[in-house]
Formats: C-alpha cells, structure tokens, sequence
C-alpha cells in the first residue's frame, strides 16, 4: 500500500492573467460564509434592468417559426441525401445499404418536416428524441469501416451499458492518453488491474463517505447567497453567482484545493473537459487542454508541497480529502500509524488530487445548471409540487425532479471506448453488428435517455418513473469507472435545488432570463454556460 516518493517536477511561476470570473480571490481560512457570500455577490453579475424593447426580437422569431418548415424540408433533403451516400459504407448486408440509400433522401425531408413543425408549434428545437427513436428502432449500432477509423455510435440503453461494463473489451485508454496530456494519469482513465484497484482505494477513503461537512457547507453557503441576492436584487446568476460559487468553495473547503488568486480554476477545468470528453476534437485545443493542465497541476503541486510543509511542522492534520490522503498514504500498509515524517508521493498525490476536483467540477456545474434551465420550464402546476418539495425538505422527490430534468440533458453527452478484441451486438438479429478490434465505440448517454424500452414515453417528463434497481438516467457514467463522487453531486444539486426553488423562482424577462453559453469563439468557454439569471418571488 506504500507509495515511494518521487521527485517532484518542477513548477511554473503562474503570472500571465486569466479570464475573468465572478469569484473572489481566496479569503483567508476562517472567512464566514456570509462573508464569502457578500464578496461573491458584490460584484453584480446577476443585477439587471429593466429589459429594453424586444419588438426586433420578437419579429425575428415569428419570422423564424415561420420558415422552420420549408427550413426543415430543405435541410432535411440535403442531409438524408448526405446520409444515405454513407449508409453505403455502413456495416450492414448489401440490400439494406442499397435500400438506406434510395430511401435516405425520403426520409430527410419528412425528418426535417417534423423537427420543423414542433419549432413552429413549440418555440425549440426538438431533434434529440426524433433522432433517439429512429436510431434505436432501425440502427442502434452504426458501424463505419477502418477507413473511417472503425468508428461505432451505441444508442441504446442496454448497449451503452454493456459497452460501460465490459471492461475486458472495451478499453478506457482514449482517456488515459488525454489525461496524461493535460492533468496527469488518473484511474478513470485506466483499464482494470493492480495500479487501478490500489490508486482507486486511496482516491476512494480520502473522497470518504462521510458527507456531514459538505452538506452544511453546500446548505449554508446556498441559503447566504439566496439572501443576499434578495436583499441585494431579488435577482440572482445561476451560473457565476450560484454553481460557480458553490462548488469552488466545496473544492477550496472540502476538498481542499483553493482558487488561485486570479481565479483560474474553472478555465483550466473547462479547457480540459472539454478536451477529455470529446474524442474529435484536437489542434488548437489540445494546445490549450495541455497549456491548462500543466498550469493546474503546478497549482495543486503548490498546495500539496505547502500541506506537507505544515504537516511537518507540527500543524494539526485537516479533515478535508487531501488531508484524507496524506493520512492513507503515510499510514502505510498497515493503515494505522500516521507519521507525518514518512515519505508522502508528491506526484501521486498531484495528479490524483487533479482528477479528483477536475472529475467533480465541471460536469456537476453543468448538470445542474441544464437541469435547473429545464425545470423553470414546466408547467405551472409542476413548478409548484417542487416547491412545495423543496419547502418541506422533501429531498427524495426533489431528486426525482433532478433526476428527471437531468435525462434531458446529460453531461457529458457521449462517452468513449476503444475496442481491445471484436465484439458482436445483436448477435443473429437484423440489428447484427460486429466492433472491430482498435476501433473507436462512441456511446450516447444522451439519446441512451430517450430509450423506449426504460422510459415509457421518453418525451414526457415524469418525475415519479419508478426504475428497477440500478437503473435510472445515465449521468454519471456507469460500472467501473461510474464517477467516484456521484453521491456528493446528488447532495449538492439537490441542496442547491432546495435552497433555489423554496424561494419560488423564476426567469427574469428578457434575454438575461435565458441560459447562455460564454462569448462565441472563446477556447473553451464558448462552449459551456455562462450566464443565467432568475428572479425570487
């Protein structure tokens, strides 16, 4: 169980800026929440005015509505046109391509047709479950030839599962290869063995079970910023001024890795995520997934070096989960003694500290943000009976109606895999289709969401679906490499919800009320929610 200790590399001096963020720099470590709240809050990024006149607005989308008919038609024409010529390279007998082929620009325009009407009839695109329900009816498992890199796309349920399971098959080394690129190697990204089953006990007792702490931390940090936005403005960010907020300080706090002073943390968390869970991206943002990586490492690096600096010192252990473990690793294999002069594995610590925090941040934020987006757009009487949840401290059915939203929206949408050995899905059925040895398997949680078979009317939103054990949306990955803190994001998005929807919220008019993404063209914040403002009853 001993870890040897390692040389440390060596750490950049982080001096360039950063991009802006709506948190403070660190406080100091006896700071109050509700000093830490003022701060938060102080900056205003959740006050607005009055909206302006939307009449352009407006006139846009009824002009938009009005041509997502012929839009859709047209648009459907061209991609099932597009799609049949590669029907022709999919993995099927020779009479179903030629029939894909000829029936493929037919079927488009009817697609486009559909998807088309509900954006006239409903305001929103609607793709998703359309898509979901052709592909796991007709094609649940595309498989392209090696020229196009044995690429495999798994769409339902079972299957996603099965691809998640089968570890002697389906490899996590995609993962590993980015990870070690950016932040370092870390068990989600191993396959199964000795080092994974040692690295993962030791990320698993500092993580611990004991969730006590970060309930209260998460209860009143929540319930400060709340009051101070009502005090404040009535109006509140969601996503700088709540997510953002809460779950740095759960990483400063609880997991004991603060901001840095000009609060870099989320950008480099972002650039690495996005980089990690999407397999085709690269160039330019495998540049600045490294560039991020090597700078968060040094960060974390500084923290570690200064814990076991005090530790040796004399000051007094912390019970946060680096403290956690620097106690397993210097206990030894014995797990009893505590020395704090014994040898303590800066390196291990580093990376595993890196992937704990970069495992829990990003992909929470963005869960619950989209799950939230989604909830304050349920009927009126539905926004009540989780109100009326949330004021009782109902917490079983306030999941419920996390659980239920999040299915809309998972994150990440898609999850990886590389084939070790050929693997065959449908065996003898019309759906047969066989994974080539080295190729890529690309599963989607997210249409995985809309499976009939688990979810009776899939566009419905249901919060009182009853599962068999084990099953329910897939939003933390699954098997194996499940996300080791699943349990701690349940305990916050459903405080955070609670805290939220007991007020009585709703979105404030205009364009500040609509979820939205940070500025276009930016690397990668572009690409993740930046601002979404609601309002307290």
């Amino acid at each position: 169980m001993t870890l040897g200790a390692e040389t440390p590399s060596p750490i950049s001096d982080l001096d360039r800026p950063s991009n802006s963020s709506s948190l403070p720099p660190p406080g100091s470590e006896d700071e109050t929440i509700d000093a830490l709240a003022g701060k938060i809050l102080a900056r205003g990024r959740g006050v607005v005015g009055t909206p302006p006149s939307d009449i352009l607005g407006a006139l846009g989308r009824f002009f938009a509505r009005m041509m997502a008919l012929p839009v859709g038609i047209l648009a459907g024409l061209h991609i099932g046109s597009a799609v049949a010529l590669l029907m022709l390279v999919v993995q099927l007998t020779w009479w179903k391509r030629i029939a894909l082929f000829l029936v493929g620009p037919l079927v488009g325009p009817g697609l486009g047709a559909a998807i088309g009407w509900r954006y006239l009839t409903r305001g929103r695109l609607d793709a998703l479950p359309t898509l979901a329900n052709l592909q796991q009816r007709y094609l649940p498992v595309i498989a392209f030839p090696r020229q196009l890199y044995g690429l495999v796309i798994v769409t339902r349920y079972e299957d996603v599962r099965r691809v998640l399971e089968r570890n002697d098959v389906f490899r996590v080394n995609g993962y590993d290869d980015r990870m070690r690129a950016s932040s370092g190697p870390f068990i989600l990204g191993m396959d199964p063995g000795p080092t994974y089953d040692r690295e993962q006990d030791i990320a698993m007792r500092a993580v611990g079970r004991n969730v006590e702490p970060l309930k209260n931390l998460v209860v009143e940090l929540s319930r400060a910023l709340i009051d101070k936005a009502n005090q404040r403005s009535r109006t509140l960010d969601v996503v700088t001024e709540y997510a953002h907020a809460v779950q740095m300080a759960v990483v400063d706090r609880y997991y004991g890795v603060p901001n840095t002073r000009d609060e870099r943390l989320i950008p480099w968390l972002e650039t690495m995520s996005y980089y990690l869970f999407n397999l085709w991206i690269g160039g330019p943002y495998r540049d600045a997934a490294v560039d991020a990586g090597r700078e968060f490492s040094a960060h974390v690096r500084r923290v570690v070096r200064r814990r076991t600096e005090q530790l040796s010192q004399g000051a007094p252990p912390k019970d946060d989960v680096l403290g956690r473990m620097i106690d397993v690793i210097r206990s030894g294999s014995d797990r009893t003694s505590s020395d704090p002069k014994q040898p303590t594995n800066e390196e291990f610590m580093v990376r595993t500290m890196a992937g704990l925090v970069s495992g829990a941040t990003i992909a929470t934020i963005g869960l619950f943000v989209g799950s939230i987006d989604f909830l304050l757009g349920l009927a009126a009487d539905e926004r009540e009976a989780l109100r009326k949840a949330a004021q009782g401290g109902d917490d079983a059915t306030v999941k419920r109606f996390l659980y239920e939203a999040a299915r809309f929206s998972a994150y990440p949408p898609t999850l990886y895999r590389h084939a070790l050995t050929p693997y065959v899905f449908h065996a003898g059925t019309k759906h047969e289709a066989t994974v080539p040895r080295g190729a890529w398997v690309l599963t989607c949680p997210i249409l995985a969401n809309y499976d009939q078979s688990v979810f009776p009317k899939p566009t419905v939103f249901n919060p009182m679906r009853e599962y068999e054990k084990g099953g329910g949306p897939l939003l933390y990955g699954w098997a194996q490499h499940k996300c080791l803190g699943a349990h701690m994001a349940d305990l916050l998005m459903v405080e955070m919800t609670k805290a939220l929807f007991a007020k009585g919220i709703q979105r404030v008019p205009g364009p500040d009320g609509k979820l939205c993404n940070g500025p276009s063209g930016m690397l990668p914040e572009g690409d993740y929610p930046g601002r979404f403002v609601v309002r307290f009853a």
